[in-house]
């Protein structure tokens, strides 16, 4: 497994070919990733991981919720296919790659 955690590009409906999104609200059909799309095909795995941080004294100060998917998806134009972790930041509509599987 690499892991990365870098911003992606997460795209949902009108353009997209995936009917994942239907079944599944909230995960997008594709992202994008350093200059390729994956279109996602099939979803391996979904859990919340919660990351405890240090305050000072304190411990378990959650600074942040993490959604993650664990989906399998295909690079529609060069024939590639590859397993991801994507997550969605708790607080905004933004989208990170955390790992490959290999």
């Amino acid at each position: 497994m690499r892991t990365y955690d870098e911003p992606i590009e997460a795209c949902f409906g009108a353009g997209s070919f995936s009917t994942l999104e239907d079944e599944l609200p909230g995960l997008p059909a594709e992202f994008r990733w350093r200059s390729h799309t994956w279109r996602i095909r099939e979803v391996e795995g979904h859990w919340v991981l919660a990351d405890p941080r240090w305050a000072g004294d304190r411990v378990g100060v959650l600074a942040e919720q993490r959604d993650i998917w664990q989906v399998r998806a295909r690079d529609p134009w060069q024939g590639r296919e590859g397993v991801f972790q994507i997550y969605r930041h708790q607080h905004s509509d933004r989208w990170s790659l955390l790992a490959v599987l290999d």
